[in-house]
């Protein structure tokens, strides 16, 4: 018998009799790629710190690490995580939580109370000084209170002549009058003889003061301002550049509101553009040619560094932003018009944190989802950070892994898998794929081929690409209970690290064969194409290096086509290279061990006492390499 590929894996399904000749009952910490008898490669072991929950986080290039089982999602370039805690997110090494939580007091409005607009005012023509043309002048005169404007009274002075002109507060009586907004008639300044405007005797309830504004070179300006009823205001000049250049006019300092307001506010990361759900509403108010006075409350989380406020009421119908304002604990004057808003409508209503003690972080078609006791969780499309409470589907039990294949979501529980299909959060549908392979870990869970994911079941390890649930491991070794911790996929080899220190192991590169693994590390992780883990609470890349690790080989029990016949088995030949330990077996017993050495073929003599037997096999054990296996058996049918 003559025996050149162990390249079948390890099989202990089947009695050891009828295993193929290339499987192994026992299969140890060996390199099947390569077809002959040869050890896995050393570790190399780091200076850096590892634990049992590590990512490589490849937008920022570093370890991700995490006492706690976590798993992680690496998305837009940033880390997304949880450990059964609060879900969080880390970019820039900064850690934050997932989500933004709402405010949780209203703001508090009150109405700033406007002023009445001006009834009446005295206008005479002086000549003993000035500059004005003899030429219509326009003039807006304000009321102020509260640092709001009522509305304007308007007066077109035509004559100058030295009489009272009696005016409007009625726009459409004053035609002549160009708007405060929007219309800016050309003008052309020029000089005249000494002439100037007094504005005096105002009528009406002044507010805190009084401001006149000229339309002069295409814009209001400030002329001057008064604190009551018999102060004097000049207007001496066309330009508005001579003697002094007066401020413009604020459009927005005239109070606009005419109706019954509500505001809520927000807090906002600009950074990646997160948002709260809002506050609750504030109180409801009829404003009516005054301004509202917001309180709010600033957010204590890092990661906001806005505030938005939102309104309703006058001609908006729907909550509208306002303004967005930086993350401090103020008071707003709001005295902007509804045309003269923000103008984006409330989208975060239902933009809830995700909930304490979300497991399984997944990301599929710019979702994310995530386990809840036995409710599947998710996020509207392109908003990670957002989770509606309306946003789940509920299962009988609850959900212990969560994947994506490639017609959809596979939603696992202890017995059961169903396969979760939709195009968004409002059209998914849950469907039973079996009841009788659930999952145990949500940490064994890797994707393995394009679509596919495997994962450990209560006796075996399971594949489906989304549609029927296969058992792969069952044909080869039967019913196993694994007790996974975590796992990874490299270069065509599934690794799943157990809690006992083994490592079980599917390659699927060539042909689909299984082999354990000890290599003294307790988690594996991927990085690029290499394999790393946990060794001696250092990080290690693991069978990288030259020097080779100790194997343990076991053959299958040879019988020579009958179990029946007695045979003599006296020599067996061993080609091998480097240190190797030997053991043949004959009907199950120990007969010879022998060591060998060095780049050889080597043969060892069975003692004659114990030649007979019906079946045979070996055991080899070493950091060496053996390319063939052969021994003669007598006696038999098919000797």
């Amino acid at each position: 018998m003559k025996i050149q590929k162990f390249d079948g894996g390890l099989s202990t399904r089947l009695d050891a009799h009828l295993i193929p000749t290339n499987q192994s009952p026992v299969n140890l910490n060996i390199d099947n790629s390569k077809g002959s008898l040869s050890p896995v490669g050393s570790n190399l072991v780091t200076d850096e710190d590892g634990t049992t929950g590590m990512k490589w986080f490849y937008s920022e290039n570093y370890w991700v690490q995490n006492r706690s089982p976590t798993t992680y999602v690496e998305y837009n370039s940033t880390m997304y995580y949880t450990d059964g805690t609060n879900p969080r997110k880390l970019k820039g090494g900064v850690s934050n939580l997932l989500g933004i939580a709402k405010p949780l007091a209203p703001s508090v409005v009150t109405v700033l109370e406007g002023p009445e607009p001006l009834t009446g005012v005295e206008v005479s023509l002086d000549r003993t000084e000035g500059g004005l043309r003899a030429t219509p002048h326009n003039y807006l005169l304000f009321n102020i209170k509260n640092g709001v404007k009522s509305e304007p009274h308007r007066i077109t002075e035509k004559s100058l002549s030295p009489t009272i002109i009696s005016v409007s507060v009625d726009p459409e009586q004053n035609t002549d009058i160009p708007p405060f907004a929007g219309y800016r008639p050309i003008y052309t300044p020029g000089v005249g003889e000494l002439r100037s405007i007094r504005f005096s005797n105002f009528v009406g309830a002044i507010g805190d003061s009084i401001e006149v504004y000229k339309y002069i070179q295409n814009d209001w300006r400030l002329i001057g301002s008064a604190t009551s009823e018999t102060d004097i205001i000049k207007d001496l000049s066309d330009d508005q550049n001579s003697p002094t250049p007066g401020a413009p006019l604020v459009d927005a300092t005239i109070g606009v509101f005419n109706g019954t307001y509500t505001y809520v506010y927000t807090y906002y990361n600009s950074s990646d553009g997160s948002e709260s759900a809002p506050s609750a509403p504030s109180n409801e108010l009829l404003i009516q040619g005054s301004t509202a006075y917001i309180s709010l409350v600033a957010s204590t989380d890092p990661q906001v560094d806005k505030i938005r406020l939102y309104r309703v009421g006058g001609n908006l119908a729907v909550f509208t932003m306002v303004q967005e304002v930086n993350n401090a604990g103020f008071s707003y004057t709001d005295t902007l018009g509804d045309t003269e808003v923000d103008g984006r409508t409330l989208q975060s209503e239902n933009f809830e944190q995700p909930p304490i003690g979300l497991l399984y972080l997944t990301e599929a078609y710019a979702m994310f989802f995530g386990a809840e006791g036995n409710k599947l969780r998710f996020t509207p499309i392109n908003n990670v950070n957002a989770w509606p409470e309306e946003y789940f589907l509920q299962y009988r039990d609850p959900i212990t892994g969560i994947a994506q294949v490639s017609n959809g979501i596979l939603v696992m529980t202890r017995d059961e898998i169903h396969l979760v299909t939709g195009t968004g959060p409002f059209s998914l549908s849950s469907q039973l794929l079996t009841a009788d392979e659930g999952c145990i870990s949500n940490f064994s869970i890797q994707p393995v081929e394009l679509g596919m994911v495997v994962w450990a079941s209560g006796d075996g390890l399971c594949t489906s690409s989304g549609n029927d649930v296969k058992n792969i491991t069952r044909a080869a070794i039967g019913n196993r209970v694994f007790n996974p911790t975590t796992s990874a996929v490299v270069d065509g080899v599934y690794y799943m690290q157990e809690l006992n220190g083994t490592i079980f192991s599917w390659d699927y590169r060539f042909s689909p064969i299984f082999k354990e693994l000890n290599l003294g590390s307790v988690g594996v992780y991927k990085k690029g194409s290499v394999l790393y883990g946990n060794v001696g609470a250092k990080i290690a890349s693991l069978m990288t290096e030259s020097e080779p690790l100790a194997f343990v080989y076991k053959s299958p029990t040879f019988i020579e086509g009958s179990y029946t016949d007695s045979k003599t088995y006296s020599k067996f030949y061993f080609r091998s290279i480097g240190e190797l330990l030997v053991k043949i077996y004959i009907d199950g017993q120990i007969v010879i061990t022998k060591n060998l050495s060095g780049d050889d073929s080597h043969m060892i003599k069975i003692p004659q006492d114990k030649q007979r037997g019906f079946s045979c096999a070996f055991e080899i054990s070493g950091t060496g390499t053996v390319f063939e296996v052969e021994y003669f058996a007598a006696g038999g049918k098919n000797a």
